[in-house]
């Protein structure tokens, strides 16, 4: 009862973070199209899970969904609780790399329909209707896989422009983002099962010196240039989380896991690298909203209108 107490609520936050963080003149229902997706790329993955814990016999729970009622996603993702050991380093990363490959293959097809359907516009413009119709404005960082499937699908923004994403491709977005988070190479996440996997119990030094290294530049970061104070967080949670509760063996420690596995573990890592956004996401507050739309309209204010076909031959030069 209490999961679906908890599916219930993580739809309900989730459909008002879309509403309130969307153009819902520009898009109708922005509140379904951001939840509907983000929820099925969730369940996707926790079933992932779930469904590779059955094949190897380890008794596993149905996904709980977290619900957050806040910018920028809405919820905290969904997980399962593994109620028995795990058998082999063969299971740890099977288990472990099948709920971001169900995510990641879910994520790629609504980024890529939504950013079809995403809609350009001056960006003082957009930012005069987040300040007339709503609390804040938030933008994204982008993900150089997430760049790449932009520049195919869009191409580059004129000056002065801006892409209004639709909520179906910032569900995309917030899919590829929790990808990259769950495959990070430490402790109990996903990427720290794929890591057992790959190299048993070497793999707890190899993760406390990723998050240790993180860690460290984060801070650095931090101090030099103060751009990636939204990972704080993260880093700090995952730092924490990894020397409390490091990955248990399997009941077979020296089962090898074959050439096939290694392949797959490496591309993991990959899709790590290319779905990890620098900086995910900036919220403006109405005041800063304000002296940013000052500022855009002080450069447009002697530059020529840009027209549907100046646009679209723009983006054909470029």
């Amino acid at each position: 009862m209490i999961r679906l107490i908890l599916f219930v609520a993580t739809f309900a936050t989730t459909y008002l973070v879309g509403e309130i963080t969307s153009n819902t003149t520009l898009y109708p229902h922005a509140g379904l199209w951001y939840s509907l997706p983000l929820m099925g790329i969730l369940l996707g993955h926790e079933m992932g899970h779930y469904l590779t814990c059955r094949h190897y016999g380890v008794r596993a729970t149905l996904p709980i969904f977290i619900p957050m009622p806040l910018p920028p996603f809405g919820t905290l993702g969904a997980v399962i609780m593994m109620r028995s050991p795990l058998p082999t380093r063969r299971a740890i990363f099977d288990i472990g790399l099948a709920g971001p490959l169900v995510g990641f293959l879910l994520s790629l097809p609504a980024i890529i329909i939504g950013l079809h359907m995403s809609k350009m516009m001056y960006e003082s413009e957009l930012v005069r209707y987040y300040l007339a119709n709503k609390l804040w404005l938030c933008s994204v960082g982008e993900s150089q896989l997430f760049h790449w499937l932009s520049g195919a699908i869009v191409g580059e923004i004129p000056p002065h422009m801006a892409l209004d994403f639709h909520p179906l491709a910032m569900a995309g977005w917030v899919g590829l983002f929790v990808t990259a988070l769950n495959l990070l190479p430490v402790g109990q996440l996903d990427g720290g099962h794929i890591l057992y996997g790959l190299f048993g119990r070497r793999s707890v030094q190899i993760s406390n010196a990723v998050v240790g290294g993180a860690l460290a530049l984060t801070v650095g970061l931090l101090v030099w240039s103060h751009i990636v104070w939204e990972y704080t967080v993260f880093i700090v949670l995952i730092f924490l989380l990894s020397y409390r509760f490091p990955h248990p063996p399997p009941l077979d420690d020296l089962d090898p896991i074959g050439p096939g596995r290694k392949l797959m573990g490496g591309l993991a890592l990959l899709v790590m690298a290319l779905s990890f956004t620098p900086r995910p996401f900036e919220i403006e507050d109405r005041d800063s909203m304000k002296q940013y739309l000052q500022h855009l309209e002080q450069e447009e204010e002697n530059q020529p209108r840009w027209t549907p076909e100046d646009v679209q031959r723009y983006m054909r030069k470029a």
